[in-house]
């Protein structure tokens, strides 16, 4: 049987933003939680964030077409 993923609220989000896509942010729960010049940065905020919080959920990228994978820090 197959397993499906599916974004949970407590997920956080990677995305493009910026001019031109030139940064990631970072939000979970529905809260912006910031913006970053290098995606390798957001992974990072993520990973500490996680670990201050004692909670590991999943991480996803959401490309510009709307697009979710989930991905491993």
């Amino acid at each position: 049987m197959e397993k499906f993923e599916e974004i949970t609220e407590d997920d956080y989000i990677l995305q493009s933003c910026g001019p031109l896509g030139g940064r990631m942010s970072v939000s979970q729960h529905g809260r912006y939680l910031g913006d970053f010049a290098e995606e390798l940065d957001a992974e990072t905020f993520v990973k500490d964030h996680m670990r201050s919080n004692g909670f590991y959920p999943n991480v996803w990228y959401i490309s510009d077409h709307g697009n979710a994978t989930l991905i491993t820090l």
